[in-house]
Order: structure tokens, then C-alpha cells, then sequence
């Protein structure tokens, strides 16, 4: 079975446009297969596949012009499976501050062949990726804190490991003591974009820190959540608690 490249990208136009003509040649040239969420999903299983597409893709590429919450939410999925991932954007301030170090592609629609140009620059990364060594393409796309994350470590070894805006989330939920919904928690961070705030609780959940809830009846297309500290968390600082008295 041919390996696969995940695309996480906004499912309206323009960007269905740029997944068709521009995306998938530019990843058949480079010799995967790509795959799109809304081509493989089930009915009421949408997450499920979108699980399950990332962790079984060599490579991921994002697109994250427009600041979508569910793209960027989908990209914290896939860095918390170590995945290589190749953000795409025409906005710099799209991609995180703390990603900002890692490969990305920026591009703009003015120029008469930004398309082709842009296909040629996903190809060739994407053929980067694949031929460097596994130290190399961690570097290049990966963020450092989410090389190994391993749930199975210990609490303390995870919290260390956490970036300065997951660690304002990771306390805000711990000060907060409740379940917050994600309109909560962006209300705290107003420098940042709400899809850069999904992307961290996303990678704080993985990481078996924070957990998550449906919250039903929203009236909205997508879940809407609510996040807490982990089991494992709150025992954690209820026993250090304990042992400070």
C-alpha cells in the first residue's frame, strides 16, 4: 500500500480549489497518495477518521491561511503523534510563535504563477521530508516538545516539557479547578488567534494532561468542548497538596 499525505486544510472555497489543482498533484509528484478528511469519513465517525488518517500518513501538510480553529486543531493532533508535518500559509502570524522555527511555506496569490510555484515548493519539501534522516526531520518539522510525547511518562516530565502558552492554559485550568469551554479559555489569551488556542489544548489532551467533553446541544456544525485537568493531573498536585500541609 502506497504511503499517504494527510492534508488538513478548510473545506470551502478557495482552499477546495487549491486541495485539487495545486495539493494533490503536488503530493502524487513527490509519490504519495493524498487524503483528505472529507474524502474517507464515515458518518458520525468524522474525528474517528481524521484520527486515524493522521496517524497513518508518512507526512501532513497544513494549511493555515485564515486561521481556521478546526485545521489548527487537526494540527495538534498531528504533532502530538510526532508526525512531520508542512504548514502552508499566506499570513505569517498564522503559524504558532513557538512553530514559527520549523519549515513552513509561505506564498502569496499575486504573482501570475504563485500556483505553480507553490505546487513546485510543496513537492520539494515534501521529497525533503521524506528523504532526511529521522533526527533531521524532527528538527525541521517537529516542534521540540512534541518530539516524544509519551503519555505513559511521568506527569512531571510532561509538565516541564510544555511550551510558555500551553503552560498558561495547562494553569488556567488548574487555577480554574472546573470545566472551562474553549470560548473561556480563548477569552484569557486575546493576543492569540482561537485556532492557535485549539492547537494547544489539542496537544495539551494528548499529552494526558488536560481531558476533554462533548458539550451537547451547541447548535454548531463542529463539537464544542470542555476541558479540565486530567485525572492524572489533578491527583498529582491533590497529592503534593498533601504533602506541603
Amino acid at each position: 500500500m502506497s504511503e499517504s499525505c494527510f492534508v488538513i486544510c478548510p473545506f470551502y472555497d478557495p482552499f477546495n480549489e487549491y486541495y485539487s489543482e495545486i495539493f494533490q498533484p503536488a503530493i502524487q509528484e513527490a509519490g504519495l497518495v493524498p487524503l483528505r478528511a472529507d474524502e474517507i469519513f464515515s458518518p458520525g465517525m468524522f474525528m474517528r477518521d481524521v484520527v486515524t488518517g493522521i496517524s497513518q500518513s508518512s507526512v501532513i501538510l497544513a494549511e493555515l491561511s485564515g486561521r481556521n480553529p478546526n485545521v489548527f486543531y487537526e494540527l495538534g493532533l498531528a504533532h502530538a503523534f510526532s508526525k512531520p508535518v508542512i504548514m502552508v500559509t499566506q499570513e505569517k502570524d498564522a503559524v504558532p510563535s513557538d512553530l514559527q522555527g520549523l519549515r513552513w511555506i509561505g506564498y502569496e496569490t499575486r504573482s501570475v504563477h504563485w500556483g505553480r510555484d507553490l505546487q513546485r515548493s510543496i513537492k520539494e519539501t515534501i521529497m525533503t521530508c521524506l528523504k532526511a534522516t529521522a533526527v533531521e526531520r524532527a528538527r525541521l518539522f517537529v516542534p521540540p516538545a512534541m518530539e516524544a510525547v509519551d503519555p505513559q511518562s511521568g506527569v512531571v516530565d510532561r509538565i516541564v516539557g510544555l511550551s510558555p502558552t500551553q503552560r498558561r492554559i495547562f494553569d488556567l485550568l488548574k487555577r480554574n479547578g472546573t470545566p472551562m469551554d474553549q470560548k473561556e479559555i480563548e477569552t484569557s489569551f486575546p493576543e492569540r488567534s482561537g485556532g492557535e488556542v485549539f492547537y494547544r489544548l489539542e496537544t495539551l489532551r494528548l499529552k494526558g494532561l488536560i481531558s476533554s467533553s462533548v458539550v451537547s446541544g451547541s447548535g454548531t456544525q463542529f463539537p464544542v468542548y470542555k476541558y479540565s485537568l486530567s485525572d492524572e493531573a489533578r491527583a498529582y498536585y491533590k497529592k503534593t497538596e498533601l504533602e506541603d500541609a
